[in-house]
């Protein structure tokens, strides 16, 4: 099956804009291809010169939506809504098959919240 025509196309579109007004300033877009998205923070983290910030993915069942903070914040994520929890996969990776608008949003609040806390040296 080729990538996308089950709705996923439309997700990683979907996410892909929703992590484009972070790949400036405090941060920098580090891969933008048909399948991978990447922006990392302007900072230094284990040697290198940037440190992970957002990885969007998209696979062969389903598009994922890494928000790396949350692996040394997860309190970032406490409160989120039970049908965002379903989709988390570990502490930063949630999964999207088709598009949800309402998912989309919490999940665009979130990721500001991460940004807001990584921006500022967290």
């Amino acid at each position: 099956m080729t990538k996308g025509l089950d709705g996923r196309a439309e997700v990683f579109a979907a996410l892909r804009e929703l992590a484009a007004p972070y790949a400036a300033g405090p941060f920098v877009l580090t891969a933008d291809t048909s399948d991978s998205y990447i922006v990392e923070a302007n900072k230094p983290y284990r040697g290198k010169p940037t440190s992970p910030f957002i990885w969007i993915k998209n696979g062969r069942a389903y598009v994922a939506y890494h928000l790396i903070p949350l692996y040394e914040h997860p309190e970032l994520g406490e409160g989120l809504s039970d049908a965002l929890q379903k989709r988390r996969q570990g502490k930063t990776c949630s999964n999207f098959k088709t598009p949800d608008p309402d998912l989309f949003q919490e999940l665009k609040e979130l990721t500001a919240r991460c940004a807001a806390t990584v921006g500022t040296g967290g």
